[in-house]
């Protein structure tokens, strides 16, 4: 499955470039898995505990994906709430600061106290306006495919994906009056189901 997905985000990253979208960051808009992803991964279940598969398949095919940006002709839709999954650093670096707290009650990230890794901003922060908290993944979690907290469509790490698959990277266009005029049907053209 995450072989389709690195598939599908190359496509849509290449239209993307094809369609002078410009990315916030885009040297990381698709950044392939480095040397350092397994070393990562056995860091945060040696010290936290087991990633859901879903997500640990995903660091070790995909890497990371931020297609933060705009297209300025593309109108209609301020919250497009583009395909973001950040990279497995931002987990460790979380995880460290989870570690050094001196009570698990002092962490600010969940109220059940339970560790998140990070996965995306939440919409309003992809567009630099000051929002709620970040999606999120609870760990340690043995399920394959877990729950991504705070994510508006209330779905799981997969079914974000396809979510962001339906929508050509962009499952904010779902919100959309019909007078939009992203390129979606382009965007999504032959994209392989997940």
């Amino acid at each position: 499955m995450m072989v389709k997905v690195r598939g599908n985000l190359e496509t849509l990253h290449a239209r993307l470039v094809s369609f002078d979208y410009r990315f916030s960051n885009p040297e990381s808009a698709l950044l392939l898995p480095n040397a350092e992803v397994e070393g990562h991964i056995k860091f945060l279940e040696e010290n936290i505990g087991t990633l859901p598969l879903a997500l640990a398949s995903f660091y070790r095919v995909v890497g990371s994906v931020d297609f933060t940006g705009g297209q300025p002709d593309w109108e209609g839709c301020d919250y497009p709430d583009p395909i973001v999954v950040g990279p497995v650093a931002h987990a460790i670096y979380e995880a460290k600061e989870f570690l050094e707290l001196e009570s698990p009650d002092e962490y600010w990230a969940s109220e059940s106290v339970i560790f998140r890794i990070p996965i995306a901003p939440d919409y309003y922060h992809k567009e630099d306006v000051s929002g709620g908290m970040w999606y999120g993944v609870e760990v340690p979690n043995e399920k394959d495919d877990p729950a991504l907290l705070e994510e508006w469509h209330r779905t799981t790490f997969v079914g974000y994906l396809r979510l962001c698959f339906e929508w050509g990277g962009f499952p904010g266009l779902e919100r959309t009056e019909a007078n939009q005029t992203w390129p979606l049907a382009k965007l999504k053209e032959r994209l392989a189901a997940i």
